[in-house]
């Protein structure tokens, strides 16, 4: 398979190529960006000598599919042009910005009989991949509740330099969206269940004003079977938990059924278990294991996800995380958005009223969210 690749930034760099450099069947054929000099980089770097600035030369060009790694604001445009010029679409996470034009990517894929695949790699961690067989077989019972987090261990002075992408609303919607959107997917791919109500507060530490986006958030969602799941994201704080600790975050899920829990921490490959023998008891049963892999190769959950949309490609079968999912994702950090300006439990599906509220800010004045 080739790949046309629509933005060199630090997420193509840094996670897509050295997940699938020397690939035996997956190649990257053409590479675009705005930047002259990072893309003349890239290329150096990667072998990849067919270039360009111009994202419709690539999906014009002989690729069969195209890896946007783009501003999620422009995903729309680029993704709906694709599939008109015939290539499958892997888009990085978010799929969008808002649920009108997650719908219209949706349906420019599905109108053309292409794939897309929305960037969820999470799911193929090593960690999750564990946990969802313990969940599957039964091993901790009916699962009530969930909590993720992820908190970046940064300086404040980056916010509105080096970390402009996350804390601009205008192109993302912050670190709610931008990171959270993993792990509400997460959730409910681990629940099997569908969201039905969330509540969120958000907070807006640091310089900047109003025009920047949140930089702490925590979310609970309730779901359908009556589970219930909750994210936190953060954005500059000190370590707490030194077992959770990589080289700039830290990261934790807990999952809690009516027979176990699951514990684990993906940057350090810890991964823990209580599920005592006899049933229900206070006396701990833990049994602690690790998944090396992720310390080790970070970058074999975007490899399987690729190799996993390549496959759905070459047998036309389901998409790996669909634009569907992706779209839910979107939808549920929205509505988590909603329920902070507003002050209330927000419905999951969004309502067409609620959708047509939060997308309204995206074009209101400055300071409009103050």
């Amino acid at each position: 398979m080739r790949y046309g690749v629509i933005g060199c930034g630090k997420v193509f760099q840094k996670r897509h190529w050295p997940s699938l450099q020397g690939h035996p069947r997956i190649h990257f054929a053409m590479l675009c960006d705005i930047n002259k000099d990072i893309l003349a980089r890239v290329s150096q770097e990667t072998g990849v000598a067919r270039t360009t600035t111009n994202w419709r030369d690539v999906i014009h060009s002989d690729v069969d599919a195209v890896l946007v790694c783009t501003l999620p604001d422009l995903n729309v445009e680029i993704c709906e042009a694709a599939a008109a010029a015939g290539k499958h679409i892997y888009c990085e996470k978010p799929i969008a910005c808002t649920i009108t034009e997650g719908r219209r990517i949706i349906a420019a894929a599905r109108q053309a009989g292409l794939k897309l695949c929305v960037g969820h790699q999470r799911r193929f961690c090593a960690a999750d991949r564990k946990a969802i067989q313990i969940i599957r077989a039964g091993q901790i019972g009916e699962i009530f509740k969930i909590l993720m987090s992820h908190n970046l261990s940064n300086s404040p002075k980056m916010w509105p330099s080096q970390r402009w992408w996350d804390w601009r609303y205008l192109y993302s919607h912050g670190r709610w969206l931008h990171w959270a959107a993993h792990y509400v997917d997460l959730i409910c791919y681990l629940m099997d269940d569908e969201p039905v109500k969330v509540v969120c507060e958000i907070a807006q530490y640091g310089e900047g004003g109003p025009r920047l986006s949140d930089t702490d958030a925590i979310g609970i969602f309730r779901f359908r079977r009556g589970g219930m799941g909750v994210v936190e994201v953060g954005g500059s704080q000190f370590a707490v938990h030194p077992d959770t600790l990589s080289a700039e975050a830290e990261e934790r899920t807990e999952i809690c059924g009516t027979k176990g829990s699951i514990y684990y921490a993906r940057a350090r490959g810890l991964f823990r278990t209580n599920i005592p023998p006899g049933g229900w008891s206070r006396q701990p049963n833990f049994v602690e294991s690790h998944t090396d892999e992720e310390p080790a190769d970070m970058y074999a959950q975007h490899r399987r996800l690729h190799e996993a949309f390549m496959e759905a490609i070459e047998k036309d079968t389901a998409s790996p995380v669909s634009g569907e999912h992706g779209l839910r994702a979107v939808e549920m950090i929205l509505g988590g958005y909603l329920s902070m300006i507003q002050g209330r439990a927000v419905t999951l599906p969004l309502s067409q009223a609620d959708i047509t509220a939060i997308e309204a800010l995206r074009t209101a004045p400055t300071g409009a969210r103050a």
